[in-house]
């Protein structure tokens, strides 16, 4: 399943519903559109689901599925501190990797490193999400590659991207926006790699150019993923 963020209505409905129900929101607006989008894939799933946050730095994913009643909780991130990190900026990401592990005992499962490399188990989570991570550096096949290693046997595999049709160049290192072009190639990859992606590939669409970030205008995508059964 393909789904492309077309306007802030869509934003601004993900958020009221969020609210309305009393969940978590993330603390960056627009990324909410991803987590009302993850809410609804798990939200008839046993409680006793084993869930990963590839890129967990922000918690919002685990503090959804924790608010939600999931106990089976996972994650992972690079996480580096360096001279760019002021104090307060420091001490904000000490509460977010040990403050919330503190509080909610042993709820939370989060460990620092780089999740391509990880030494988590194999065939053991029933769902991965991966919201706004793989624009940044990362290498899709590898990827591909160890999603398909942690996940069981039919698990389901959310990604979501940063996104335009027509191909933004990005004077950044380690950041791309992905093109129509190269999203289908991202599920060439995946299906090479034991995944199909759920849903019909509909990017037909004309979205609007709802995000903004360093200069540049562009949209988020998010695509769903089976594990298949060899």
């Amino acid at each position: 399943m393909i789904q492309i963020l077309n306007s802030w209505n869509e934003i601004g409905e993900a958020y009221n519903n969020l609210i309305n129900l009393h969940m978590p929101i993330h603390k960056t607006p627009m990324k909410n559109w991803d987590i009302w989008q993850i809410y609804n894939i798990v939200k008839d799933m046993d409680k006793d689901t084993y869930i990963f946050d590839f890129g967990c730095r922000e918690s919002a994913v685990i503090n959804l599925c924790y608010k939600m009643g999931f106990r089976n909780l996972y994650g992972i991130d690079l996480y580096e501190l360096d001279s760019k990190y002021n104090r307060r900026s420091y001490l904000n990401d000490l509460y977010l990797w040990f403050g919330r592990k503190l509080i909610y005992g042993t709820t939370y499962h989060l460990q620092r490193g780089d999740g391509l490399v990880s030494k988590c188990s194999s065939d053991f989570y029933d769902i991965i999400t991966s919201v706004s991570v793989v624009e940044h550096g990362v290498d899709i096949e590898v990827f591909f590659k160890e999603m398909y290693r942690l996940l069981k046997k039919y698990g389901l595999l959310y990604v979501s991207t940063d996104y335009w049709p027509e191909k933004i160049k990005v004077h950044q290192e380690d950041w791309v926006i992905f093109s129509k072009e190269e999203i289908e190639d991202i599920i060439k990859i995946a299906w090479d790699n034991g995944f199909n992606l759920l849903g019909e590939k509909n990017m037909e669409q004309s979205p609007m150019k709802t995000i903004s970030f360093n200069g540049y205008d562009f949209t988020f995508l998010s695509m769903i993923f089976k594990k298949s059964e060899s």
